[in-house]
């Protein structure tokens, strides 16, 4: 009877690259097995396998991607109408200018990068486009710091629909002032009507707050939905909402194409700088590290 006496190479001597060692039980001349090679099947499956998986990982990362991303990374006092955003409404009138520093916010990749940008009351209002979106969610991350608010409240960051000349404004956000203190709340709007919800008089002026609105396509009429994150949890998974508005009375976009900054009346305006601007069609895109930023 025939007894196969072969005997593998330990695997740990083994490389991945190359095929594995038999000791046949042949003798050679000084009496010990010869070695002898053969392809290992098993070997290149779960190697081809590991590389595969590899560049569905790499992938997966790289098509990660901001629809926007703002950092403010001009020398100031430069405008902001100079560098890729368009005055749409009161050009040249309290022109938003950069300003130094930036601002700062523990987690958030925007943090530290460049500078800012100040809105007051009464001014030029600027937009930046992005490729539109017509399903999904549609995010805008920025860090705020408000140094002074109106009772009355006004907004100052909104999405857009097609042309910004076309005021059909959406996911307004908005900042007051608190009648008894000079705490403030954050706002939030789907759409032009005044249908506005607001947080708790809970912020302090001269702190810089994280603040992420969401407008979510709903399939149906009238029944968009908007959200505002104040201070979220940067763990990236997208935590419950600040708050959560919808407005049967007003239209659903068709698209989001862009994000804009305002700089409201001189009566309900409040004095701000805002920073950092990441806009993705999800909650990482917005508030996380990415390796691409679209066009």
């Amino acid at each position: 009877m025939f007894l196969d006496r072969t005997v593998r190479r330990p695997p740990e001597f083994l490389d991945p690259f190359s095929p594995p060692i038999y000791w046949s039980p042949v003798h050679n001349s000084t009496g010990g097995p010869t070695p002898t090679t053969q392809h290992s099947r098993t070997r290149i499956a779960a190697f081809g396998v590991f590389a595969i998986g590899a560049v569905f990982l790499f992938y997966s990362v790289l098509s990660a991607a901001s629809l926007f991303v703002e950092d403010f990374n001009y020398t100031a006092p430069a405008l902001l109408s100079a560098n890729g955003w368009t005055a749409h409404s009161a050009a040249g009138t309290n022109a938003i200018t950069v300003v130094t520093p930036g601002l700062t916010y523990p987690g958030y990749p925007s943090s530290g990068t460049g500078n800012a940008v100040s809105l007051t009351t009464s001014g030029e209002d600027d937009s930046h486009t992005f490729t539109a979106q017509t399903s999904g969610s549609v995010y805008a991350a920025a860090m705020v710091n408000v140094s002074a608010a109106q009772n009355t409240g006004d907004y100052f960051l909104h999405f857009f629909q097609g042309a910004v000349t076309g005021g059909t404004f959406r996911a307004r956000v908005f900042v007051k002032k608190d009648p008894a203190s000079t705490n403030v709340a954050f706002g939030i709007q789907v759409g032009s009507t005044l249908n506005t919800v607001y947080t708790g008089f809970a912020y302090v002026p001269g702190t810089t707050y994280l603040i992420v609105v969401k407008y979510a396509f709903v399939a149906g009429s009238n029944n968009d939905t908007v959200a505002l994150f104040v201070n979220p949890v940067l763990n990236g998974t997208e935590p419950a909402a600040t708050l959560n508005t919808s407005d049967a009375g007003q239209a659903d976009a068709t698209n989001i194409s862009g994000v804009a900054l305002r700089q409201g009346s001189a009566a309900q305006a409040a004095t701000l700088r805002v920073d950092g601007i990441r806009v993705g069609n999800s909650w990482a895109d917005a508030t996380a590290v990415v390796t691409d930023t679209a066009p």
